[in-house]
């Protein structure tokens, strides 16, 4: 009796044992691929796009400059994380006046930057956002007697409202032009989960220019035509 008692107690242990190991050998392999899907979902985030321009062309040694933009398809696991939730812009003039540095993205993907012009050059800027880029351009000059060319933009449509499928025209006129200097467009569809498109045209020799596409989606969309940093917004609805 006895030894059939502790037998049976062994075998009890050994099963007993045997569904512990394979209860935890089946926890660590969920615990595992739920980790591994954890980390999938973290690191694939949606597309971005972006927008930079400074808040002047021509700027005096000493002026404020302000860059600023905007970032779509902001990922909020991602939101707060460094570098990956900042955007990073370059500055490179001329005159070799180099700087790199990482800039807050608001909830809402509006960023702004300051700081005094020190140094007389052109300027490239470089933004970049996780998978997105943009660049621009603003002088500063030493000259306290140098008049800088300043522009104007108009801009239309053919119509206010389209039905999908249709053609959309987009165009205006442009003063005072900059040899060279294309006028861009960007246009944001606010309600498909805000797409972005742009286009760079090309100005016809009065300044004039036209820009024509076929939506592929409908909403409310949102056009900025910017040139020489004059920016001017037009809106129509696609049916």
């Amino acid at each position: 009796m006895i030894t059939m008692t502790q037998k049976h107690v062994k075998l009890n242990v050994t099963g007993d044992l045997s569904i512990l190991i394979f209860g935890v050998t089946i926890g660590i392999l969920l615990l595992s691929i739920s980790q591994s899907f954890a980390f999938d979902a973290f690191v694939i985030h949606p597309t971005s796009t972006m927008t930079v321009h400074a808040d002047k062309a021509f700027y005096k040694v000493g002026n404020i400059v302000t860059i600023s933009g905007i970032v779509t398809g902001i990922s909020p696991s991602y939101q707060h994380q460094e570098p990956s939730g900042k955007v990073g812009l370059l500055f490179y003039s001329d005159t070799n006046v180099f700087e790199k540095i990482l800039v807050d993205v608001q909830s809402n993907g509006v960023y702004s930057y300051q700081f005094n012009a020190t140094h007389a050059g052109t300027y490239q800027i470089f933004a970049t956002y996780q998978d997105a880029s943009a660049q621009g351009t603003f002088k500063v000059s030493s000259k306290s007697n140098e008049i800088p060319v300043v522009s104007t933009i108009s801009i239309q449509t053919d119509k206010s409202t389209y039905v999908l499928g249709d053609k959309v025209e987009i165009r205006g006129k442009v003063t005072g032009i900059v040899p060279g200097l294309s006028i861009s467009l960007v246009l944001v569809n606010e309600d498909a989960y805000k797409s972005y498109q742009s286009a760079s045209v090309s100005l016809s020799s009065d300044g004039s220019y036209s820009y024509q596409y076929i939506p592929q989606e409908r909403g409310k969309i949102d056009v900025v035509a910017s040139y020489n940093y004059v920016a001017v917004p037009i809106e129509y609805i696609i049916k």
